[in-house]
């Protein structure tokens, strides 16, 4: 049987949106893992599924802007159970992998409606959109009160919170449960206790149950919430969405180029790392495309870096991260007083600080460079 999948790689988490019956639904995750379970039966692993899963998120992965925006883009396409009504072409079209609808308006089209009274056919005078929760059945027509006119933060994915993790269908995940195909029961296990397990001891039969509970008082998460919204206050963008959009960075191509002048900090990235290496590849990826530089010189320098560190990355993490990198905008690497250099171990010099950005040190030094090679052919 054919899946389609369309991913959406995030900042903190990505999302992978599952076709079935007409829409997109952010169910991908659990569909991968549900059949790569039912297929490999005993053999399958958390290993393997999420190399599975890691797989089809980079062969099919879309453009966040392009996915969202389909539906503002084709405001004349109504999805339907049967179909999605065109409002241009005044007919019901088929469902289609091509239009990526996240919603659907659960009725069905039926042209031959008529009137009770006089039995003329329905004439189609207006289509209000309106947001509506299959669940709690509230909509933005008849509940406005219910609804943001603004996009509110997603404290889940503030606090980089996996909510599958709390999902009804996942319940083997707590203590003492059994697992729907072993019957095998998560215990509870403290730290002396995990290297002499074995599945044997997870026998519903002998299985003895403790407590776990660990000791809490009411309302002592409280703090750790606050601080987690001052943190997003103090650390969000000075800029607007949209300001933010508008913002493009032109690459800066330049001539000759070598890595003599590149900033000190850089250096010492290239020269391979023992930690940090994922900052590094982010820092590295940025700068590279900043400067103008081919996707295949990038890639065969990224490559080339990554042999020199202690503890080589995965080349499937490296070309996801290439790709989308190349997904979205250009924007320059971090200014050295960002704690990505520091983080990794990585101290700027005083000479970087004073120019900010890498971006900065190289415009300098590239145009020290040139000055002098025109001076040196002046004497000849």
């Amino acid at each position: 049987e054919k899946y389609i999948f369309k991913t959406i790689f995030g900042t903190k988490t990505d999302k992978i949106y599952f076709y079935e019956n007409g829409i997109y639904e952010n169910k991908g995750k659990d569909k991968i893992k549900i059949d790569v379970e039912y297929l490999l039966s005993n053999k399958s692993t958390t290993h393997i599924v999420n190399e599975v899963v890691e797989k089809i998120k980079r062969r099919t992965a879309i453009d966040k802007e392009t996915f969202e925006d389909f539906t503002k883009n084709n405001v004349d396409l109504i999805p339907l159970k049967n179909g999605v009504y065109s409002i241009k072409r005044k007919k019901l079209l088929e469902h289609s992998e091509e239009n990526l609808f996240t919603f659907q308006i659960p009725i069905e089209y039926n042209e031959k409606f008529k009137c009770p009274n006089c039995n003329k056919f329905f004439v189609k005078k207006k289509v209000i959109l309106y947001y509506e929760c299959l669940k709690c059945k509230i909509n933005s027509e008849k509940n406005p009160d219910s609804f943001s006119r603004s996009i509110e933060i997603d404290l889940y994915d503030l606090m980089g919170l996996d909510i599958i993790l709390v999902s009804p269908r996942h319940l083997f995940r707590t203590p003492y449960s059994l697992h729907e195909k072993t019957s095998l029961v998560s215990v509870v296990l403290n730290k002396n206790e995990i290297q002499d397990f074995q599945p044997k001891d997870a026998d519903y039969l002998k299985v003895k149950v403790r407590n776990f509970m660990p000791d809490v008082e009411e309302g002592e998460a409280s703090e750790l919430f606050l601080q987690a919204l001052d943190w997003y206050e103090e650390n969000k963008s000075p800029y607007s969405e949209t300001e933010q959009r508008s913002f493009d960075y032109k690459p800066i191509k330049f001539e000759n180029l070598s890595e003599k002048m590149f900033p000190p900090s850089i250096k010492k990235i290239l020269r391979g790392l023992s930690d940090g290496k994922k900052r590094a590849l982010f820092i590295l990826l940025n700068l590279f495309r900043s400067v103008g530089m081919d996707r295949d010189e990038l890639e065969k320098r990224i490559y080339e870096w990554d042999k020199k560190n202690r503890v080589p990355l995965k080349k499937g993490y490296i070309q996801s991260q290439i790709s989308w990198s190349y997904r979205n905008k250009i924007v320059p690497p971090p200014n050295f007083d960002k704690e990505y250099y520091s983080g990794i171990g990585i101290i700027p010099t005083d000479e970087e600080m004073r120019y900010k950005n890498p971006i900065n040190y190289i415009l300098r030094k590239n145009s020290q460079f040139n000055k002098a090679t025109r001076n040196f052919k002046k004497k000849i």
